[in-house]
């Protein structure tokens, strides 16, 4: 009895053990998963988003110096060609730092107020048409600009 007895302990036992052991693996891979994530969440956190902010800042200072330009054009009504080849230069690096698919809309804006200057230099426009052209700019950066400080804000 005695024997049958210790023979059922000792299975118990190694149940109970393994069981143990089961548990202890999965609450340890539960855990290194959720260190990983958070670890993304934190990288996600200084990289992305400082990089982000950084692109953010870019992008203002750039449509800032075109809308600059374009009024101060539109004021003097004259464009020189130095005014538009610099012109040209901004336009063309905001251009590269959007996504062309996803804004489709703004990278049109900006093609119709280069347009629009082409015009002017070709007499065919007068500068009085510069204001809508630079207010179309302007939306769609606030609405980019918006958009991504949201993203900045949630860590993306």
């Amino acid at each position: 009895a005695n024997i049958i007895i210790s023979k059922q302990s000792r299975k118990s036992s190694r149940e109970v053990t393994e069981k143990q052991m089961n548990n202890t693996k999965e609450i340890a891979l539960a855990h290194i998963e959720n260190i990983r994530n958070n670890v993304q969440i934190d990288f996600n956190k200084t990289v992305l988003s400082g990089n982000r902010q950084a692109w953010i800042n870019d992008l203002r200072e750039l449509i800032s110096k075109i809308l600059s330009s374009t009024m101060s054009v539109s004021l003097k009504q004259d464009l020189s060609q130095q005014e538009f080849t610099n012109l040209r230069f901004l336009i063309t690096k905001v251009e590269l730092m959007l996504n062309a698919t996803k804004d489709k809309d703004f990278v049109l804006s900006l093609n119709e107020l280069e347009n629009c200057c082409i015009e002017i230099l070709m007499q065919n426009k007068n500068f009085s048409e510069l204001k809508e052209y630079s207010d179309k700019v302007k939306h769609h950066t606030q609405t980019t600009l918006k958009t991504e400080w949201e993203r900045v804000k949630k860590g993306e």
